[in-house]
């Protein structure tokens, strides 16, 4: 995997920071996760399953809102009570199950009692707090974009000159997304193999 002070190790090397310090472990710390919403923002555009989570709930007649802890987006078509797809709520059919996405999680509309619901979203985006311990996210994957991309925003705040290492950056970025999709697939496919296990 790899803690992030292990890459900023790298990083330094890389722009060249031995014993003057421009950058402090904060400012490090708030760059990779700058870079890592970035990354995840553009996996979720990918649709890849990566960054997709689902949760369970048993459904109570009674109560119409379910919190889903570190949502970040409902996937549509990926919304199911006792495994069948869910339609998002349409005030035209006010007496169909349906739900919408809350705040904090989903709101169902003309459920049963004891139901299962399965829920996919998007997120929860991983958030580095320490420095020293916080692994990378997503297995190890990102690591080393992750690393050229903090090589290329502190190159571009120290010198504004950054077209060589942008290109690497952004090949990293493009064999990373490759590699995601590859080995995790998309939600799209999933989808897909329902439709087609249900012909």
């Amino acid at each position: 995997m790899g803690t992030l002070s292990t890459t900023v190790d790298k990083v330094r090397i890389r722009i060249i920071e031995n014993k003057t310090r421009f950058f402090s472990d904060d400012d490090f710390l708030s760059l990779a996760n700058d870079s890592i919403q970035e990354i995840f923002d553009e996996l979720v555009g990918m649709e890849c399953k990566l960054v997709a989570n689902y949760s369970e709930q048993t459904l109570v007649a009674a109560t119409a809102e379910y919190t889903i802890t570190g949502i970040d987006t409902l996937i549509p078509e990926m919304v199911y009570v006792d495994e069948v797809e869910v339609p998002v709520y349409d005030p035209l059919r006010p007496d169909e199950l349906s739900y919408e996405q809350t705040s904090t999680g989903i709101k169902f509309y003309n459920h049963d009692d004891g139901q299962d619901a399965l829920i996919w979203y998007w997120g929860p985006v991983p958030v580095l707090t320490d420095f020293d311990n916080d692994d990378l996210p997503w297995e190890g994957i990102w690591n080393n974009a992750i690393m050229r991309s903090l090589v290329v925003e502190t190159k571009e705040i120290r010198t504004k000159k950054v077209n060589n290492t942008a290109a690497l950056a952004t090949s990293a970025a493009e064999k990373a997304m490759n590699r995601s999709v590859a080995r995790y697939g998309t939600i799209q496919r999933i989808i897909r193999t329902r439709i087609k296990d249900r012909r």
